[in-house]
């Protein structure tokens, strides 16, 4: 008889789990307003976090872009205001050149270089393309053919620096050409 007599046990894995499951929805249909204030509050945190980081994004790009901009007006101010030193120091440089006196040049020119992110001045010779004077002394009695042919101010820039070669006229003539290097003023 022992045989016939099977007692079928059920199976105890899904009782604790169906019962979990009904305590949890006991317990929301007896909290529905805690429940749903939860919901709200945890939606309204994700769609706050989300909009924030919009922001962020949206502020960094708006600054970036007025950051560049004002680079850019910066870059253009310092060319303007290099662009008139450059003008001033060839009067000065004329004069110099109709007395006869390139030790005074030279002078102007060591203590022009001493001035901060200035690399370079040099005074061409615009009849043979000579280097006469150069607070790179390497530089002096090479020659160059570069500038030879302009008749105003040139501006020439790169990543690094920038070249301000101002044509020096005498009365009938062109007496001269000044090259000034300057290193950018770059972040």
């Amino acid at each position: 008889m022992n045989d016939n007599n099977t007692n079928i046990i059920p199976d105890t894995n899904d009782q604790p789990n169906n019962s979990n499951k009904n305590k949890l929805l006991a317990f929301v249909l007896k909290n529905k307003y805690y429940v749903g204030l939860v919901i709200i509050i945890l939606v309204i945190y994700t769609w706050s976090s989300l909009k924030l980081k919009s922001l962020q994004n949206n502020f960094q790009n708006e600054k970036a872009t007025i950051i560049n901009s004002y680079e850019l007006q910066l870059d253009s101010l310092n060319i303007e205001r290099m662009q008139l030193i450059a003008t001033t120091l060839s009067w000065a440089i004329r004069g110099e050149l109709l007395r006869n006196n390139k030790e005074q040049i030279s002078q102007y020119f060591n203590e022009f270089v001493k001035k901060p992110n200035i690399v370079k001045l040099q005074f061409i010779n615009p009849d043979n393309g000579i280097i006469e004077i150069s607070t790179d002394k390497k530089d002096e009695g090479t020659k160059t053919n570069q500038y030879l042919n302009i008749n105003e101010q040139l501006v020439e820039s790169d990543s690094l620096q920038s070249n301000f070669i101002t044509p020096i006229t005498g009365l009938n003539h062109k007496i001269g050409i000044l090259s000034i290097s300057m290193k950018n003023l770059k972040k």
